[in-house]
């Protein structure tokens, strides 16, 4: 998938009445699953397929960074451009060493980031925003 195809798909996804937390919510799950692909690549020692998938995954990063509101996003996006720098930095390690247990790492780490969206997304409101400062704050304690 290209970036202007994710770009495209978070758009129709958008205005297919999908929330913004709902949409974030589903770009974790492909980031994830590009990230167990890429794994399922490298004890198949397919080397084309572990680069595709590490690269849509950089895309989807991509995509998840560039949404970003910096300005209001306040703590919370601080923390979340912050993730997504280290993921990046992961994925890319992981493509130079071939490391599945790299990619595990990412997967742990952004599985109850991905479980968080889901919630803001079935509970949105002040709920949301406390669990998203919470959750911020688990981030930077796991990084540490």
């Amino acid at each position: 998938m290209t970036h202007e195809e994710i770009g495209s798909t978070y758009r129709e996804t958008g205005s297919a009445g999908a929330s913004p937390f709902e949409i974030v919510f589903l770009l974790y799950g492909v980031l994830i699953d590009d990230l167990r692909r890429a794994k399922q690549a490298i004890r198949d020692q397919d080397i084309e397929a572990r680069t595709f998938e590490l690269q849509h995954a950089l895309r989807i990063l991509e995509q998840l960074q560039g949404r970003l509101n910096m300005e209001e996003g306040g703590e919370v996006a601080q923390t979340l451009e912050q993730l997504y720098s280290i993921v990046r930095a992961k994925v890319i390690e992981a493509q130079w060493t071939v490391s599945e247990t790299v990619l595990q790492s990412q997967i742990d780490l952004l599985s109850p980031v991905r479980d968080a969206w889901k919630e803001a997304s079935v509970q949105p409101g002040p709920e949301a925003l406390v669990a998203s400062r919470e959750l911020a704050h688990d981030v930077l304690e796991y990084r540490t």
